[in-house]
């Protein structure tokens, strides 16, 4: 054995004996065992679950523990898992500068061919530069730029490792204030993070930037991902569990609604600086979710619309209706011909979007019209036809 190697094996049995925690001390005394047997896969997933322990979130013990025992045998284990670890002691460190410097430090090693455990330590880092303060945006878009390079010549990686990339790409993009990227971003993060992973208190926060994002973005019409993933419950029972209801107004595009809730909680809306900011532009949205609600509402020969039916179902005076369309037509929400002499707009195409099970319902009803429309035109032409053109 080596100095370096008996000196670890001191370090830890001495956890394993006299750690105040005694939970964490019987864990200790399994990584002891692991590490004389050398066996390094379950040692591995031991220090993976350990070092994710809640009791660690309020010391900063881990540090001094990755310099005396896990450091000794760092090239003998998955450099992925390496990386998960040290990152993970990392997220211990409540100083940012402390987090990055103990990166580099634990973290230099790893080879170049490691390019799972290079895009992850990557992706970290950026998230870190964001955090410092002023947030260094243009370093942490530069390392989220290598970590991408990397992962586009790979199949198939960790989850984690995309999973850190979407959450740093996520927070460049809001302190950026790019709604779009922003909530484009944060929907991958969620693809690749189990909801469970993310504490509670962190996914309304989420919930609530990516509902705010989606509602301020000139270019999201489509609410119905957002919707219908399960983080959106994480508002219940909160401060802000009126933007979900606001949220359903919009993907619906339901009006009245949407004006209740404006008068009931006017002053939410205002102290929202990002609402009350964009309020001309959110009456716009809600008025083409609408005309797109209408159109979908409709049989395909059912689907040329008077300005006058548009006016009403979206609450735009009559004289603003064919702005409202071109603006449609203009954003490919819908497509179809303005009738301007007969003032009609014929609709043959509206911008599929994730439906709610309202408006799966009307779909299906649809269906069920229409496949009674062709059983009766069947019926009809086996009746009316002569016999002997069928022959």
């Amino acid at each position: 054995m080596t100095a370096a190697s008996i000196a670890a094996r001191q370090y830890i049995t001495k956890l394993s004996e006299i750690h105040p925690n005694p939970t964490i001390r019987v864990e200790f005394g399994k990584l002891r065992d692991d590490y004389e047997k050398k066996l390094w896969h379950q040692l591995t997933i031991r220090l993976e679950k350990l070092v994710n322990d809640p009791y660690f979130d309020n010391n900063q013990e881990l540090g001094e523990f990755y310099d005396h025992f896990i450091k000794e045998f760092e090239g003998r284990i998955n450099q992925l898992s390496l990386a998960k670890i040290c990152l993970s002691i990392s997220r211990q460190l409540k100083d940012p500068n402390q987090a990055i410097l103990f990166i580099q430090h634990a973290c230099s090693k790893i080879g170049e061919k490691e390019k799972e455990a290079n895009s992850l330590v990557l992706s970290e880092t950026a998230s870190l530069n964001l955090r410092l303060n002023p947030p260094q945006i243009e370093t942490a878009k530069n390392l989220t730029d290598k970590a991408t390079a990397i992962l586009e010549n790979l199949t198939g990686a960790d989850p984690a490792v995309y999973s850190s990339l979407y959450k740093a790409l996520s927070t460049y993009y809001k302190v950026k204030v790019a709604p779009t990227e922003f909530f484009k971003n944060s929907l991958m993060y969620l693809v690749y993070t189990p909801l469970e992973q993310i504490p509670l208190e962190q996914q309304s926060n989420l919930a609530f930037d990516m509902g705010i994002a989606a509602l301020i973005s000139s270019d999201i019409y489509n609410f119905g991902e957002l919707l219908a993933h399960p983080i959106l419950q994480s508002l219940k029972g909160t401060k802000v569990e009126w933007l979900g209801n606001f949220l359903y107004a919009f993907n619906s595009g339901n009006i009245q609604e949407y004006e209740n809730i404006l008068k009931n909680y006017k002053s939410d809306f205002e102290n929202t600086q990002a609402l009350a900011g964009s309020a001309v532009l959110l009456r716009e949205k809600i008025s083409m979710l609408a005309l797109m609600e209408l159109v979908f509402n409709r049989t395909s020969d059912g689907r040329t619309l008077p300005f006058e039916v548009i006016s009403k179902a979206t609450t735009v005076a009559l004289n603003e209706v064919e702005l409202l369309v071109m603006k449609a037509l203009s954003l490919k929400l819908i497509k179809g011909i303005i009738d301007e002499p007969n003032s009609t707009v014929t609709v043959n195409w509206v911008q599929p979007r994730v439906l709610n099970i309202s408006q799966v319902s009307k779909m299906r009803d649809r269906l069920t019209q229409w496949e009674q429309t062709v059983s009766n035109t069947l019926t009809f032409v086996e009746n009316e036809t002569a016999p002997e053109l069928l022959a």
